[in-house]
């Protein structure tokens, strides 16, 4: 049966929804075409030989599906093609709670479709249906302790760089011997940045739920892009968050603390701030002492992730210059 589904708006009129994705236990990721104002013309946007056609199957090393249970989120690049981001796994039948002692490899996914009604370069056609063979590679290298939390970095050498035709993660340090993780919450992309959750079950009575993570990376090059105040790493993906029940965390407007860049620069002897100072003259420039909060510019606040159990903040963008303090809030 299908998963958890994502409609694409009509962008003529932003009212009507166009197309539907979706994904299936079978591995499939389906795009059906619903924009006819008849019910009974709605079908599969590709077809072969008169045959509905998925989108993209998903399948392991080994060739085999890899079930789809989230609903992917979908993005526009400024040159019109559909980036869909979804990753495969499932939570809900018996024994998913219990990781075998050979596990299927579960993998997240960026697929780019080429979508000449809105791209006339047609330029990273991967055709229907399209495979990890399509994909770049990216691989996990490495797990480490950081400031206390458990960390991952990619092989560098296998990130892209660029979006491409897509690209694909392997949610296993060793591809030879994954552990169980999978993706069973929707991802999401804010600020250019594309977050998304897994959970790897444990087999431990006394110890219920499992261990969830978060991956941020670049949603366009793929490069690593986890940054915390946390933290020391700077090139890391992931950080696994506490152990327990599959967590998608909130993204939100940064509140800690009470002094802001446009703060100190009215009031430079304010508590929060401190003085840096100008080479070649004795004046300064105030800035808060919170360094994700004097990231941002004049005016703005700090976008940030928040693992709902450590409270550790992640920074992913800021608010536009302008009414940050207000109820409506317009962000990049």
């Amino acid at each position: 049966g299908l998963g958890s589904a994502r409609m694409e708006m009509n962008g003529a009129d932003g009212l009507s929804v166009a197309n539907v994705y979706a994904g299936d236990l079978d591995g499939n990721m389906w795009k059906f075409d619903v924009s006819d104002a008849n019910p009974s013309n709605w079908e599969s946007a590709f077809t072969s030989g008169g045959n509905p056609q998925p989108l993209f199957v998903a399948v392991d090393r080994a060739g085999d599906r890899q079930p789809i249970t989230a609903a992917p989120t979908l993005v526009r690049t400024p040159s019109g093609d559909v980036v869909v981001y979804f990753g495969t796994g499932k939570f809900f039948e018996t024994g998913d709670a219990t990781v075998s002692s050979n596990p299927q490899l579960r993998t997240f996914y960026t697929v780019v479709e080429d979508r000449p009604d809105l791209d006339p370069l047609a330029d990273f056609n991967i055709g229907s249906p399209g495979t990890r063979a399509n994909l770049v590679d990216i691989r996990l290298a490495q797990e480490l302790t950081d400031s206390g939390f458990v960390v991952r970095r990619f092989d560098n050498t296998t990130v892209p760089g660029r979006l491409g035709t897509g690209w694909f993660i392997d949610l296993a340090l060793d591809v030879n011997n994954p552990t169980g993780e999978r993706v069973v919450a929707t991802p999401r992309v804010d600020f250019g940045t594309l977050l998304f959750t897994t959970f790897e079950p444990t087999n431990t009575p006394c110890l219920p739920g499992g261990i969830p993570r978060l991956y941020i990376l670049d949603a366009f090059t793929g490069e690593a892009a986890l940054a915390s105040n946390a933290l020391s790493c700077t090139d890391c993906v992931g950080l696994e968050l506490t152990t327990g029940a599959p967590l998608v965390p909130p993204v939100v407007i940064d509140q800690t603390g009470e002094e802001t860049v446009q703060d100190c620069y009215d009031n430079p002897g304010g508590a929060g701030c401190f003085c840096i100072l100008n080479p070649g003259d004795a004046s300064c420039t105030s800035q808060p002492v919170d360094p994700i909060i004097s990231a941002c510019p004049l005016g703005s606040r700090p976008v940030v992730v928040i693992d709902p159990v450590t409270r550790t903040r992640i920074p992913i963008g800021c608010t536009r210059e302008g009414r940050a303090k207000w109820g409506q809030k317009e962000l990049y």
